[in-house]
């Protein structure tokens, strides 16, 4: 969906360096599981990447419940989303907020490929409530083993075997989220990505 954001080039060099810090301080040797380096990592995103006079750019998102046979991720495939919220003051229009739905994959090698059964049905599960799901590859540095590269990467091309990108991290978040691409903007499904539980919060009226 596109949204017709375009920013100057020294807000895109403070969210690539806004997000590699970020990873940068997810240190793998006190985040070895999977689960735990994602719920690092999403605490190190989240806050406000810029608020000028012109733009304000904001992470949230949430860690998705993973305990027993009824959590949110048996039921929806996702370990966590982020949430993005994009504003250019000087145009009232363009304010977005859109939510993007992820399963997170530690990986042993950097060039080991996203391509399992698992993952497949993980990714099925996460298009029964958004159309467009991403995959995150986290896997050694390739030059520095002590350290991680994060990666994203469409869904869709895995489940259907097709050709797929890894974008990096910051590179993702410049190319794909801030622009005009990735993210889901309904609602009702960026207020279902900022629970745990990925429900949509109902409420009861009890006639007295």
């Amino acid at each position: 969906m596109k949204h017709a954001f375009s920013f100057p080039e020294y807000i895109r060099e403070r969210l690539k360096n806004y997000v590699n810090n970020a990873i940068l301080k997810t240190v793998p040797e006190q985040n070895n599981q999977e689960s735990h380096y994602t719920t690092t990592l999403l605490s190190n995103l989240r806050g406000t990447v810029i608020n000028d006079n012109q733009y304000k750019i904001e992470f949230s998102g949430a860690n998705i419940d993973d305990r027993g046979k009824n959590s949110a991720e048996s039921k929806y495939g996702a370990d966590l989303s982020i949430v993005a919220e994009i504003v250019d003051k000087d145009n009232p229009a363009k304010r977005i907020k859109k939510a993007i739905l992820i399963q997170a994959k530690l990986m042993k090698e950097s060039n080991s490929k996203l391509e399992s059964k698992g993952l497949k049905e993980q990714i099925e599960k996460m298009k029964k409530i958004t159309p467009n799901p991403k995959v995150m590859k986290i896997a050694p540095d390739k030059y520095d083993r002590s350290k991680r590269t994060v990666s994203v990467c469409s869904g869709n091309k895995i489940l259907h075997d097709e050709k797929y990108k890894e974008y990096d991290l910051a590179e993702y978040f410049v190319k794909r989220v801030i622009t005009t691409f990735d993210g889901d903007t309904r609602p009702e499904f960026v207020e279902r990505a900022l629970r745990s539980d990925l429900e949509i919060l109902k409420l009861s009226v009890v006639k007295k």
